[in-house]
């Protein structure tokens, strides 16, 4: 412990921006943003026996705060398509990602982009925080896909009562409405219960989790506080497709337009509050991380 050094520092991004749908888009547009949610400094605390590590604890000085709120989107509702096989949806459930460095480090995102697209708005600076992406990043063809950036822990699940097989959102059969693609939002036993909490004006409820690294030698403790849930606009969800129906001359365009409440049952955004409250740092990265900078130079 006496060779690890005293300070690390946690930098955090988050996410700004709602998820989108293409068919098959020719132009780039831009789709959200990452952005600083918080950068502090880690103080060494102590050894950490039970899980082979160094724990290190927010340096608390100033106004500098060890917390973030952000937002979490999946896409919702009726998307008519042209083409199953083109279409995609941008920005959906997007991760805070929190990244350990030495506290020598000066740029703890080094991420850089290639080229920034032509057609967009406004030209993009190639470095951030901030990071703007456009639709084409998904494509990798720019140097950073916003869903893969390296070395950094991914926030999720982050809800109380969610497991990580939770983290995906519900689809309607594509089969009953082949040209659309229609999102369902978040469901099951942990959606329905924030929303019965929400109802019932009662807190939300927090979890205090551990996340680790793919490698498994840091990791980062947080809590993360349900501020609020939006429940799915029934508005949004259209009945199925009913061929029975149609076959007996109804009307497909006036099932399509009804509302169906039934399966408007999930949670198309939340809010959290995130909290750092400790990082458990093993050798193994400290070794590494030490040699890396020495090759930096």
């Amino acid at each position: 412990m006496d060779s690890a050094p005293r300070f690390l520092r946690l930098s955090a991004l988050k996410w700004e921006g709602k998820p989108r749908t293409f068919e098959a888009p020719d132009f780039p547009e831009h789709i959200g943003t990452y952005v600083q949610a918080v950068d502090i400094l880690l103080s060494k605390s102590k050894i950490n026996p039970k899980l082979g590590t160094i724990e290190y604890i927010p340096e608390r000085s100033g106004n500098t705060l060890s917390n973030f709120i952000y937002s979490r989107y999946v896409c919702v509702g009726l998307r008519p398509i042209e083409f199953m096989s083109l279409i995609h949806v941008f920005g959906e459930n997007m991760s805070p990602l929190v990244r350990i460095s030495l506290a020598t480090v000066d740029n703890r995102w080094p991420e850089c982009f290639t080229e920034s697209p032509e057609g967009l708005d406004e030209p993009r600076q190639s470095t951030g925080p901030p990071f703007h992406f456009c639709n084409e990043d998904w494509n990798e063809e720019h140097g950073i896909h916003p869903e893969r950036f390296r070395n950094c822990i991914s926030l999720q699940p982050d809800m109380p009562g969610q497991d990580s097989d939770d983290m995906k959102p519900d689809q309607a059969d594509s089969s009953k409405n082949p040209e659309s693609y229609i999102g369902l939002g978040w469901n099951g036993d942990w959606a329905d219960a924030l929303l019965k909490k929400q109802e019932a004006r009662k807190s939300l409820g927090s979890r205090t989790t551990i996340y680790w690294n793919y490698a498994n030698d840091w990791g980062v403790e947080v809590r993360l506080e349900a501020i609020s849930v939006k429940k799915v606009d029934p508005r949004m969800i259209p009945h199925e497709r009913d061929s029975d129906s149609e076959s007996e001359g109804g009307s497909e365009s006036e099932a399509e337009s009804e509302p169906d409440e039934s399966r408007a049952t999930g949670i198309e955004s939340y809010r959290v509050r995130a909290t750092i409250l400790r990082a458990f740092i093993k050798r193994e990265w400290l070794i590494r991380a030490q040699e890396e900078a020495e090759q930096a130079g």
